[in-house]
């Protein structure tokens, strides 16, 4: 998939069912993205078309808050794959937010990520660490 467009793209899928193969590949159990796809790359709008099949829930939608006003009527969507898989070969990549001040704020502002995320996550660490 794309990030950002200025620092380059390289693309890895070409379908819907690409950005499926990707996402069962590294095993991702939830997507984090923007109300809409800000970014305007055609690999974003074939995750967008996949979040709204039945493979996918909808578990929080909250308001962006940032200074920027064409910004300021976006939200954020937490989705949960409902056929995650397990990784192949022991690999886990958990992506985390980076400890900055503006993370901390966001943080305390969203109790529900330490609330529900965080204890999965803990989890999780747990399975593989004794496994």
């Amino acid at each position: 998939m794309a990030v950002v467009k200025r620092f380059g793209v390289k693309s890895y899928g070409q379908s819907e069912e690409d950005v499926f193969e990707i996402i069962d590949k590294y095993g991702v159990g939830t997507v984090v993205v923007e109300s809409r796809d800000v970014v305007g790359l055609p690999e974003f709008g074939m995750l967008y078309q996949a979040l709204e099949g039945e493979r996918f829930r909808l578990l929080k939608e909250f308001p962006l808050t940032t200074n920027i006003e064409d910004l300021k009527v976006e939200t954020i969507r937490v989705f949960e794959y409902l056929y995650r898989k397990e990784v192949e070969g022991g690999i886990v990549i958990i992506p985390m937010p980076h400890p900055s001040p503006r993370n901390i704020f966001w943080l305390k502002r969203n109790p529900w990520f330490e609330a529900e995320v965080i204890p999965a996550l803990q989890q999780r660490v747990k399975e593989i660490i004794l496994t």
